[in-house]
């Protein structure tokens, strides 16, 4: 997901480039943590193949699917379960910063047989309305740490001067 803002210039509040870049990198991390808890695992639901537009599985796979692992119970990107465990049990995240007004974040998903499959498509796939949340979600996280920066700033300003 890149994202760019452009909320402040740099010296306002006495904010240098450098500070903007931290504060852009530490907001990247809440988006990408709010679709690690609370949107990945939608994915391995009954109504993701609706909801994310996915190709429907051929019949004759999930005849033999529903046959060989019930537990699957019908749901997409699920044969064993392995995948989605693994999946689940990962959150990794790796965030940059190109410049002060450019941040791109990962959500890192360790489930190799999802890239063996080509399902990590469907697997990070994101509706608008998601992609509206993740976006506010970044948007108050920025403004929330460069508000503290400048704070912690005027701060150290008052004590020395």
């Amino acid at each position: 997901m890149n994202i760019k803002a452009s909320i402040i210039k740099p010296g306002v509040w006495g904010l240098t480039r450098t500070d903007l870049r931290t504060a852009g990198r530490e907001a990247m991390r809440e988006p990408l943590m709010l679709w690690h808890r609370r949107m990945k695992g939608l994915h391995f639901q009954k109504f993701a193949v609706a909801k994310y537009g996915y190709k429907p599985n051929d019949p004759a796979y999930e005849k033999r699917k529903k046959k060989e692992h019930p537990e699957a119970n019908g749901r997409p990107m699920v044969w064993t379960g392995d995948s989605e465990n693994r999946a689940m049990a990962s959150d990794g995240i790796k965030v940059a910063a190109g410049s002060f007004e450019r941040f791109t974040g990962w959500a890192i998903i360790n489930a190799p047989t999802l890239n063996y499959q080509r399902l990590a498509d469907q697997v990070t796939r994101v509706t608008e309305a998601e992609i509206k949340t993740l976006e506010s979600e970044f948007a108050k996280s920025y403004t929330r740490n460069y508000l503290a920066t400048a704070a912690a700033k005027q701060e150290t300003l008052k004590l020395v001067g």
